[in-house]
């Protein structure tokens, strides 16, 4: 025996055969010299099967010899009787076991054949020899390599998992040979084996390959379905798998992405009730996907999605659907919870040309040509119609389609088509349109707001003339504060956070940004927002990147009209307000005399009114304190709720309480006295900072800030193209309220603009600069509003005298390298004066 399986079967001395045919024909010589010698069958696949899985252990393991015993096992079982076979049950067990733990053994197609023929026989064993098949082989390889990919995953790099590889490939294969065989009669005694051989074949979907898991899902789980015994339990097993898949969003996780509408389309048949009209019962607790609102949103996910083949999957289960409804014969009604999907018997032909209708128009966006998408858009105008009809207190489409059919149109190639969609869609009847429920938002805010964002989609149309405000915005611009208004009062103020939310986040261009700010501000004046809606449109307009003034200047003032228009006075404080007027800079959106400003006036106005009446005072003693608090050497930058530039921010405030009409007296000469008590202490201490040796830093630093803010306020009027009458008075008003203390401030700049010169070594330009730059304010604005200038002209001589000798001494020093604070200060005042046109 071991001379003959030497000759016949080990290729290192006949290396002619090397097919499975040869291996056969030399086999079954083998096979009657052995039996003529006197040796039995079982004797034979004893001492073979011994002799095969030393093959396969040896380190020189050879493909062709590992056939060719395998060749001759399979002739030996079939030689063997019925009570031979069962005899022999444990040891064909372990020879199926044999290349599945076999790294080297790959599916080949031999292999295959041969390890099917012996699964086959063994299945027609009895139902307990077919159960321990199961079991033993298939459910513990597969538990195996379960194990062994968990082990593998979480892992630590460079530790290799022990035990072999199952070849889970070749399993499969095998397995669906197997349960081919399985018939009606044993799948009772099966049941238990069956199942949880399910539930480690839905396990290792999660952790097979690609090609693995569309085996499964083609092959392998169909078999499981179409045996009667447990096969409801099994599908909904099958249902709650792919509804977890659903929810990872890690596409590692899950193995393929594309694994949820593969499954859809391979088990569709049979997940699915099947037509009346094929005469076949379905047990009372049966799974319809159709009532699975799940399964609608899978598709309507899948029809939208990036991948083309995903959206042809989610197609062809639509179009599959919609048919076996249409071919139903029953006469009930047929709905999904949520009403996603509907359909009525009585209203058969209705339905069917809408649902023919929609998916035309999916399908035909999937085409590129213009040409071939036109002919076709009209009919989404009966889409919108059947949105919008109520049959039976259903609605004959649900909108969720109709946004599936929009999302199809936004993502188009052709920008002409695109456009089409988005005027489609802004000039749609909102009144009772389902779009208005807060479930429906999704789209507006998302898929509308990024299409929107696209230059191509919100740039000029040829035709138009240049400077005209494109037809998608002004559709926009209607659509928007109309939409807001079609809702209930307690959902507008959280769809407009919602829209604000999506400007912040999604950062969109800057001339979109422009357009959707300027359509919040022609919202309907309404008190719907709160402190985070103020919050937010306060950091959009402090992280404005452009460089284009006039849009920086534009997004600005859409913001502080919004704000204005839709936040509720009574919901903020005076404080959050301040904050959010601290990021619109003077000269680019609130300068001061212009429309912004006087809207500005009468908000703070409103909101002195609410908040200050009831505490027996006013804003301006608000103001007042806040400055005498700044002015106090007890004062800590911690204290403030703003930024450290709180002076600023104070100073502007300062300014547009002048005209609050809260206060108790309007008079001329109570205003005057309000700036005088406002900015007297500011000014004192600049002019007594150069005598009071004790004096704080801070407090100095903290006047020189609010004055500067103050006069860059004042000066922000040089912005505007055409200032208003009648505001005259009021700039002689802060004149005379500082003309006291003008010579005083105006010196202690110059001094400090020189003090340099006595400290050489460190120059500071920052510090020349800001003194400088308060000089040039306080200059323009005593000569627009002071008659008497001689003062002002010996303070320019002196300067222009110190400038000149500082130069001087200078330029003297030839072999001087390092410049000192004292010349900085004189080639600023001479740089200054130069602008003015002065003749030095």
């Amino acid at each position: 025996f071991n001379q003959c399986q030497t000759q016949l079967l080990d290729t290192n001395h006949v290396t002619t055969i090397k097919n499975k045919m040869a291996a056969d024909a030399a086999n079954g010589i083998l096979l009657e010299i052995l039996q003529e010698a006197g040796l039995r069958s079982s004797d034979i696949f004893n001492k073979t099967l011994d002799r095969l899985e030393h093959v396969t252990k040896d380190t020189k393991f050879s493909k062709v010899a590992f056939i060719n015993h395998l060749s001759l096992l399979e002739q030996c079982i079939d030689r063997l009787s019925d009570g031979e076979i069962l005899s022999q049950f444990d040891e064909l067990l372990r020879l199926i076991k044999i290349p599945f733990v076999r790294e080297c053994i790959d599916a080949d197609n031999t292999i295959i054949q041969i390890l099917e023929g012996l699964c086959g026989k063994l299945s027609k064993c009895p139902d307990t020899f077919v159960c321990r098949l199961i079991d033993e082989v298939f459910i513990d390889l597969v538990n195996l390599h379960c194990e062994q990919q968990v082990k593998k995953s979480h892992s630590l790099s460079g530790h290799k998992v022990e035990g072999g590889k199952v070849n889970i490939s070749l399993l499969l294969f095998v397995l669906k040979s197997v349960l081919q065989e399985i018939t009606t009669e044993i799948a009772t005694s099966l049941a238990l084996s069956l199942d949880a051989l399910f539930k480690v074949l839905l396990f290792l979907l999660r952790v097979a390959s690609s090609n693995l898991c569309h085996f499964i899902c083609s092959t392998i789980l169909p078999h499981f379905l179409t045996i009667p015994e447990h096969a409801v339990a099994r599908k909904q097993l099958l249902w709650r798998l792919i509804c977890q898949l659903t929810e990872l969003q890690d596409e590692a996780e899950c193995g393929n992405e594309n694994l949820v509408h593969t499954l859809l389309c391979c088990l569709v048949e049979f997940l699915s009730v099947k037509s009346a009209s094929s005469k076949v019962s379905q047990p009372a607790d049966s799974l319809d996907l159709r009532k699975e609102n799940s399964f609608w949103e899978i598709l309507q996910r899948g029809l939208t999605a990036t991948d083309s083949l995903n959206r042809k999957r989610s197609l062809f289960l639509l179009h599959y659907c919609v048919t076996l409804t249409a071919q139903d014969e029953v006469d009930t009604e047929l709905c999904s919870p949520g009403a996603v999907f509907w359909w009525h018997p009585d209203h058969r032909e209705e339905l069917k040309a809408i649902w023919d209708d929609f998916l035309l128009l999916v399908q035909t966006m999937e085409e590129k040509q213009v040409h071939i998408v036109k002919p076709v858009l009209p009919r989404l105008s009966n889409l919108i119609e059947a949105v919008h009809k109520n049959v039976r207190s259903h609605r004959c489409l649900h909108v969720s389609w109709l946004t599936v059919v929009f999302s199809r149109i936004f993502a188009h190639d052709a920008k002409n088509i695109v456009k089409w969609g988005v005027r489609g869609f802004l000039n749609m009847e909102l009144e009772g349109s389902p779009l208005l429920f807060p479930s429906n938002w999704k789209f507006v805010l998302g898929r509308l707001f990024s299409v929107l964002c696209q230059s191509t989609v919100i740039g000029r149309d040829s035709e138009l003339p240049s400077g005209s405000c494109p037809t998608v915005i002004t559709s926009f611009q209607k659509f928007l504060p109309k939409f807001v208004q079609s809702l209930q009062r307690s959902e507008k103020g959280n769809f407009v956070l919602q829209f604000l939310k999506e400007c912040k986040e999604q950062s969109p261009g800057d001339m979109a940004l422009c357009y959707f700010t300027q359509s919040l501000s022609l919202i309907q004046p309404q008190p719907i927002l709160g402190a985070e809606g103020l919050l937010i449109m306060r950091t959009i307009s402090s992280q404005l990147l452009t460089f284009q003034v006039l849009l920086r200047s534009s997004i600005q003032c859409f913001l502080l009209q919004a704000a204005i228009r839709l936040v509720s006075v009574e919901e903020v404080t005076f404080q959050e307000i301040a904050l959010f007027l601290s990021a619109l800079k003077p000269s680019e959106c609130l300068a001061y005399k212009s429309l912004c400003w006087r809207e500005t006036e009468q908000w703070i106005d409103q909101v002195s009114k609410v908040q200050f009446q009831n505490f027996g005072s006013d804003i301006r003693n608000f103001i007042l304190e806040a400055v005498k608090k700044l002015m106090s050497s007890h004062y800590k930058r911690e204290d403030t709720r703003t930024s450290s530039s709180y002076a600023s921010h104070l100073a502007r405030l300062a300014l547009l309480s002048v005209h609050q009409t809260t206060a108790a007296d309007q008079t001329t000469e109570s205003r005057e006295g309000w700036l005088l008590s406002v900015l007297c202490p500011v000014l004192d201490i600049i002019v007594q900072a150069s005598t009071r040796v004790y004096l704080s830093a801070i407090v100095v630093n903290n006047a020189l800030e609010f004055l500067s803010a103050f006069l860059d306020n004042l000066k922000s009027v040089e912005h505007l193209a055409s200032p208003p009458r009648g505001w005259d008075c009021d700039d002689s008003l802060i004149y005379r309220s500082m003309e006291g203390h003008v010579d005083g401030v105006m010196q202690y700049c110059m001094d400090q603009i020189f003090a340099g010169s006595k400290n050489p070594p460190e120059p500071d330009l920052e510090h020349v600069t800001f003194f400088c730059n308060v000089l040039q304010k306080m200059y323009w604005f005593i000569t627009r509003n002071s008659s008497s200038l001689q003062s002002l002209h010996r303070l320019i001589d002196s300067g222009i005298s110190s400038a000149a000798e500082e130069l001087k001494v200078f330029s003297d020093k030839s072999k001087s390298t390092f410049l000192t604070g004292g010349v900085l200060g004189a080639v600023a005042i001479v740089s200054w004066l130069s602008e003015l046109g002065l003749n030095c």
